[in-house]
């Protein structure tokens, strides 16, 4: 799928670039992040690795960072023979976009600063 693009004078930026520099994340972090964004329930590590044709460690790897990061929510399911499974989804996508839309402000407040200061 091919990600949406903004056009900033002489470049083009993909919004998976906006999106991965904003939150500090890799490919694979992103490639998850939005499959939870589309999916209409909660998913396990070994089903976003099928779904992503990734390998079952990569993915785990992924998800603790963003985890970590607080983008996306993990729910603990109790197994009747025991255990437990977790279940992950994004965390709230309209406030991720907030925090983007409120980086991108900063910068560009920064880079008129800059500019005003040009010799």
């Amino acid at each position: 799928m091919n990600s949406p693009k903004v056009s900033f004078a002489c470049k083009i930026i993909k919004i998976e670039d906006v999106v991965r520099c904003s939150f500090d994340i890799n490919k694979t972090q992103y490639d998850i992040l939005m499959l939870l964004s589309r999916s209409k329930e909660p998913l396990t590590i070994s089903e976003i690795a099928l779904k992503l044709g990734k390998d079952r460690t990569t993915v785990q790897k992924a998800v603790k960072v963003l985890y970590d990061k607080q983008l996306i929510t993990r729910r603990q399911m109790n197994l009747d023979n025991g255990g437990y499974t977790y279940y992950y989804l994004m965390k709230d996508k309209e406030n991720s976009k907030k925090q983007i839309i409120k980086l991108i402000d900063e910068w560009a407040e920064e880079a008129k600063r800059t500019i005003m200061h040009w010799n």
